[in-house]
């Protein structure tokens, strides 16, 4: 896709080499309401701008959009994250002329799609997944994205713990462990003070509230630090 932008008239024109590539971006944008481009020299922050969309040159329809988020790409070039606000039926049009294998194809893996975003755009995406987008971001990795989905207003209890247990970073843990909000619920108390990469004084915090059998396997666990495996062997012998 070739996008340029012509600051004097806020007209940011996006040209696809053909009808099915167009039909592609049109199902995402209206999928998940925004969309990203890279370009050379593009609108601020806030900005609001006519996006047409074309096919070697021929227009095929036009949106409005507004811009929410750049980040730089270096070399005098940045990605703009654009929230698509009018022109929805234009896109609806477009995506409808893709025959029924090739949408089949453009929404057959969601995995697939979100594995190939860059960085910044699974983060920015992390921070208001639905479900399905949520549980293919659990397992990204990345620890800037396990935050970001820490921020998502609908994040459920199951997702913070399975979130846990996959291996966060110790930043991660840690914002977990400070959220009364989630530490409320015991198998993540648990699994945050099992985790050898939560910080050690947080993990012997939540020993107390444990119960004999899990601190009996805590101070058990290879796994554990050892002043944690100690804490939890202390408690589990007064409870004898």
């Amino acid at each position: 896709m070739d996008a340029t932008y012509d600051r004097a008239r806020s007209l940011l024109r996006l040209d696809l080499p053909d009808d099915e590539a167009v039909a592609g971006f049109a199902s995402e944008a209206l999928a998940r309401g925004a969309f990203l481009v890279e370009l050379a020299d593009g609108p601020g922050v806030h900005d609001e701008v006519e996006v047409e969309v074309a096919v070697q040159g021929r227009s095929r329809a036009q949106a409005r959009a507004r811009s929410v988020q750049v980040f730089d790409r270096g070399g005098g070039r940045s990605a703009v994250a654009l929230e698509v606000l009018g022109g929805r039926s234009g896109l609806e049009r477009l995506a409808r002329r893709s025959s029924s294998e090739e949408s089949e194809t453009v929404g057959a893996s969601p995995a697939f799609r979100i594995r190939e975003l860059a960085v910044p755009e699974r983060i920015r995406l992390a921070m208001r997944a639905d479900r399905t987008e949520r549980q293919i971001l659990l397992r990204d990795g990345t620890p800037q994205v396990a935050m970001a989905l820490l921020a998502n207003p609908r994040l459920e209890e199951a997702e913070v713990l399975e979130l846990v247990r996959v291996g966060s970073s110790t930043g991660v843990l840690e914002r977990v462990a400070k959220e009364s909000r989630w530490t409320a619920n015991y198998e993540i108390r648990k699994a945050l003070a099992s985790h050898p990469r939560t910080p050690t004084p947080q993990a012997i915090r939540f020993l107390p509230t444990l119960s004999k059998q899990d601190l009996g396997r805590l101070a058990r666990a290879g796994g554990a630090r050892e002043p944690v495996r100690k804490a939890a062997l202390k408690l589990y012998l007064k409870k004898m």
